[in-house]
């Protein structure tokens, strides 16, 4: 849809463009919470009366962990130094995302959910522990 469109471009264009607004762990964090909220929310909220109230309610609870992704990408590929690198990543990334949507066929959206966020998690945490193994001194 095109929503999705907008929160990527969205977050590309404020964490790329803009001076550093937020710090990624932060960004990390935002998008963790997003995923562990829409798990805990039951779909049929999102069957209100006023369709404009479901427009804002499906466009919070789809587009928000959207949004966090993108800025998180767009802050990772800043410092990147090998941009095809990053692009062929995420390109891995988006096609292990799409095999897994799949798999949600049997064992459902929010298990699938559950999947993402221990992706990202993991994925922070790797990036966490290279960091941590660039800044220590090597001992000789």
């Amino acid at each position: 849809m095109v929503w999705f469109l907008f929160f990527s471009v969205l977050g590309g264009v404020l964490f790329l463009r803009s001076p550093r607004l937020l710090a990624l762990h932060l960004v990390t964090i935002g998008l963790l919470a997003s995923l562990f909220v829409t798990y805990l929310l039951p779909t049929h909220l999102l069957l209100a009366e006023s369709a404009g109230v479901r427009l804002l309610l499906s466009v919070l609870y789809v587009g928000t962990p959207i949004f966090f992704a993108a800025a998180c990408f767009a802050l990772r590929f800043r410092t990147r130094e090998a941009v095809d690198l990053a692009f062929g990543w995420n390109l891995i990334g988006a096609v292990a995302g799409g095999l897994l949507e799949f798999f949600s066929m049997s064992v459902g959206l929010r298990a699938l959910l559950l999947v993402a966020i221990v992706a990202y998690l993991g994925a922070f945490f790797i990036k966490t522990k290279d960091e941590q193994r660039i800044t220590q001194p090597s001992v000789i």
